[in-house]
């Protein structure tokens, strides 16, 4: 059993996913404060629940997070998956109270599911981040390639920075930096390793 993979779905089912994001939020808060002295200005995502945005407390919470720690706002990114849920007024307004805060809003794994050009239209967020299965096949597919060109330039025109995840390889980075992204994630670039040994 892959337990990291399998604790979000049993909080789901239990209704904990709520509780369990702003646990996370705690404890990425707790770790920062740790690092005050050596890393002062480091900088975290953190991805948030779809649960999560629909609570009627949720801001609140965060906001009395980020003074119980001393942590400034712009230190953090929040990361959504793109969903119909961004298109929630409720939503809308509570990402963009974060945003006015001065955290940075990631719209994660774009360009699956409920995907459109509308939504990247009227989204209001600083950072879009191209799903992985369109760059995983950027080199060999031209419906790939094309998608993720046509993704950056709608960004660029929103003046939001790019990501790209799942890139495996130079070939694939040398591409999208070509191609304008700003940032690659993937084990190209670095694969995931514990907090604690990480450079920040």
């Amino acid at each position: 059993m892959n337990f990291p993979g399998y604790l979000p779905s049993l909080a789901r089912k239990g209704g904990l996913l709520p509780a369990l994001d702003i646990t996370v939020i705690e404890q990425t808060f707790r770790f920062m404060q740790t690092r005050k002295t050596s890393d002062p200005d480091c900088y975290f995502s953190i991805n948030l629940t779809p649960e999560s945005l629909y609570q009627t407390d949720f801001l609140d919470n965060v906001s009395t997070l980020f003074k119980k720690y001393s942590i400034a706002p712009y230190r953090i990114i929040f990361e959504i998956i793109e969903s119909e849920i961004l298109d929630n007024e409720n939503v809308s307004d509570i990402l963009r109270s974060l945003r006015n805060a001065g955290s940075k809003i990631a719209i994660d794994d774009f360009g699956t599911g409920s995907s459109s050009y509308d939504r990247l239209r009227v989204l209001n967020a600083d950072i879009l981040k191209i799903d992985g299965s369109f760059i995983k096949n950027i080199i060999d597919d031209p419906f790939s390639y094309c998608a993720v060109k046509s993704f950056c330039e709608m960004a660029k025109l929103k003046n939001m920075e790019i990501v790209a995840e799942f890139v495996e390889n130079e070939e694939i980075a040398k591409m999208l930096t070509e191609m304008g992204i700003d940032w690659l994630q993937g084990y190209h670039i670095g694969k995931p390793i514990p907090v604690e040994q990480a450079e920040l």
